[in-house]
């Protein structure tokens, strides 16, 4: 066995490259809030987006009233570096619609301006991320992903922004059923591909092939990524029977009450029912609706 023995000079290298790798252990900034776990829609893993057309209701036409990029709300930026400069346009207009969309259908407006970033994925994992208090959205695919599915998911992290806006710093301590669930009702057509609603993909896709639902009030830390689809669509669905059956301004209380959990909220104070009753009318509603 041989031996080597350092140097004084090289041993003093070590030692200051090893304080600053400390240092900087100490004094990074803290980890963002994150306001949406890394998933994507399961039918835009295994099929392309299907666009608008003579069945499915095209993107609400742009108010003027709502500027987009022009009116500085909207900054798409690094599409390039995923996409190639010759897509670009057509990928700046695509988001810009997104978030028409979901600005018309939500009933909410930014306001501040919203920057978009498309982020290189190496390992090609379709997945978002909104950084609501920066402003700040962000998807992360790469080229072999057609670009319509990355802007599905912008149009589920526009949500949260929108939301955050409506709702103040409330949103960041949201109940993740209601947080969750209305990003994707808000993201409406982007999430639903030809089904026409969320309590019609929830029947169709779930309760029709015999899958058990899971309880509203499941958390998606350690669940599979089946699970977490699940109960995003779930989620979804559940908004859609509250503001159909009960109205925004209830919503609106309930949505500003919760403590981050699933099922935190005050479901009793706001409805008169608990979540567990709310959650059976919801059920029985899937079924006949």
């Amino acid at each position: 066995m041989y031996q080597t023995r350092l140097s004084g000079p090289v041993i003093g290298f070590v030692l200051m490259i090893l304080l600053l790798v400390l240092l900087f252990a100490l004094h990074r900034p803290a980890a963002r809030p994150q306001i949406a776990p890394r998933i994507a829609p399961p039918w835009a893993i295994s099929q392309p987006f299907a666009p608008a057309g003579a069945d499915q209701p095209a993107a609400p036409a742009q108010d003027p009233a709502v500027p987009l990029i022009a009116g500085g709300y909207l900054t798409v930026v690094n599409p390039e570096a995923v996409y190639g400069e010759a897509e670009q346009p057509v990928l700046t207009q695509e988001v810009e619609q997104a978030l028409a969309y979901v600005i018309g259908r939500s009933g909410h407006s930014p306001q501040g301006p919203i920057t978009a970033v498309i982020e290189p994925q190496a390992d090609c994992l379709l997945n978002g991320m909104a950084y609501t208090d920066e402003r700040r959205i962000h998807v992360y695919t790469c080229a072999d992903i057609p670009r319509q599915r990355a802007v599905n998911v912008l149009a589920h992290e526009f949500v949260h922004q929108l939301a955050h806006d409506h709702y103040g710093d409330a949103h960041l301590h949201a109940d993740l059923a209601l947080s969750e669930g209305l990003a994707t009702w808000g993201a409406g057509r982007y999430w639903l591909g030809q089904h026409a609603d969320f309590a019609t993909f929830v029947r169709q896709v779930y309760i029709n092939h015999d899958e058990e639902l899971l309880p509203l009030a499941t958390h998606y830390h350690g669940r599979s990524i089946n699970d977490m689809n699940k109960l995003y669509y779930e989620w979804a669905s559940f908004v859609e029977y509250l503001l159909l059956t009960y109205d925004q301004a209830p919503f609106d209380a309930l949505y500003v009450s919760g403590q981050g959990d699933p099922g935190s909220a005050n479901y009793t104070g706001v409805y008169g029912k608990s979540l567990e009753q709310l959650e059976q009318e919801w059920r029985t509603w899937l079924i006949h609706s």
